[in-house]
């Protein structure tokens, strides 16, 4: 009897080890962290050396919006004006983005990482949430890039701008 109860008790602790090993796996792979940790951290406003220049606004026509989401979008469309950052090396538009939404803590849903990240939603405005072609664009100095946000290296001076549009193109 005593080899049975050691044989289930020995499963048992496989079987937590095993789950405690997934789930500090799933936190390190997805970086886990709560919303202070996230807003947290330096100013990423410009006070000197390579900067670029981040906008957020939306661009759709407002009457596509449904009732519940009119108060993420603010009267003039901006959900972050114009604001020049600090820019690293090698940093993408993707990194301003996150930068920008840290500081302002608007908050940014996206998939995949780096090179494939895609912008989902910012500040509760989701992809086909005004339409079934509306969603996340992004322009660099007026021009949309063929590279996705997570692969376009910034230079300093970029004017950056994410629009929220409805698939008929930026409302100006």
């Amino acid at each position: 009897m005593s080899g049975r109860i050691g044989t289930n008790l020995k499963k048992r602790l496989i079987f937590v080890a095993a789950a405690l090993a997934l789930a500090a796996a799933l936190v390190f792979i997805f970086n886990i962290t709560s919303p202070d940790e996230f807003f947290s951290g330096e100013s990423p406003l410009w006070e000197s050396g390579p900067c670029a220049e981040l906008s957020v606004e939306f661009g759709a026509e407002r009457s596509a919006l449904p009732p519940e989401l009119e108060d993420y979008v603010p009267e003039d469309g901006m959900i972050i004006a114009p604001v020049k950052l600090s820019l690293g090396e090698d940093e993408t538009a993707w990194d301003l983005l996150i930068k920008a939404a840290k500081y302002y803590k608007i908050p940014v849903d996206a998939q995949g990482s780096g090179a494939s990240v895609y912008v989902r939603g910012i500040n509760q405005l989701y992809e086909f949430s005004a339409g079934e072609l509306s969603g996340w664009v992004y322009y660099v100095n007026g021009e949309r890039p063929s590279a996705g946000c997570g692969a376009y290296a910034l230079s300093d001076g970029d004017e950056v701008r994410f629009v929220f549009t409805g698939g008929e193109g930026v409302v100006e």
